[in-house]
């Protein structure tokens, strides 16, 4: 984690790996607004803790004329305009739509572990975050089991995913393996999951315009 302290006698207080005064962390998001404009919940963050902070400073010092009881008053009324701002421009999931394609193949294919291959099945994820960037991700099946994929996803992992910050793709992926390891940790489980995962970080490579890899 990251300690934020606003006095220099802090930091010889506090034994953190990783400090940064206020005035050095909006600096630091300052610049990350600068890199990436087109993240336009990075810039309206900014500009509003700007505010708050300033209004926190200026209550600081008329702290001893107003008296404790209308300074902690007023102070409760910043932390919760701060709580605010974290809700309003935490970027979301706001939809996610998946589709099944069943595509008959032109020529009948085998192999020894799989037999005679008639259908190739194309289940989509396409994940649409409160930014209006999308991400999309896909699996596939051989004859069947791919409208068995789009219904987990459809059925049961779209509700665990609406609301929730496309940028924790880790967490994401663990919330998702927990809501449906009962019924199987594995074969549909995974694929659904996969289709998933790829559309976060294609979603995640859009927002920061970078190559996966």
């Amino acid at each position: 984690g990251l300690l934020v302290v606003d006095g220099w006698s802090a930091y010889f207080q506090v034994i953190c790996e990783q400090q940064s005064c206020m005035a050095h962390l909006l600096r630091k998001i300052r610049k990350f607004r600068d890199a990436f404009p087109n993240l336009t919940s990075i810039v309206k963050f900014y500009l509003k803790l700007r505010r708050i902070l300033r209004d926190g400073e200026r209550l600081q010092k008329v702290r001893e004329q107003i008296g404790e009881e209308v300074f902690e008053r007023r102070l409760k009324r910043l932390k919760k305009r701060l709580e605010g701002i974290r809700r309003s421009v935490m970027n979301k999931i706001e939809k996610i739509d998946s589709a099944y394609y069943r595509v008959k193949l032109p020529q009948i294919l085998t192999d020894s572990t799989h037999g005679e291959m008639h259908y190739f099945e194309l289940v989509t994820a396409r994940i649409a975050d409160s930014d209006g960037a999308e991400g999309v991700g896909y699996t596939y099946a051989v004859n069947h089991g791919g409208a068995s994929i789009h219904a987990m996803i459809d059925r049961d992992l779209n509700g665990h995913l609406i609301g929730e910050d496309p940028g924790r793709i880790e967490a994401l992926w663990e919330k998702m393996w927990w809501a449906i390891h009962y019924p199987g940790r594995g074969g549909i489980a995974s694929f659904a999951i996969a289709a998933i995962d790829i559309a976060l970080w294609d979603l995640m490579g859009h927002k920061t315009d970078l190559p996966l890899w």
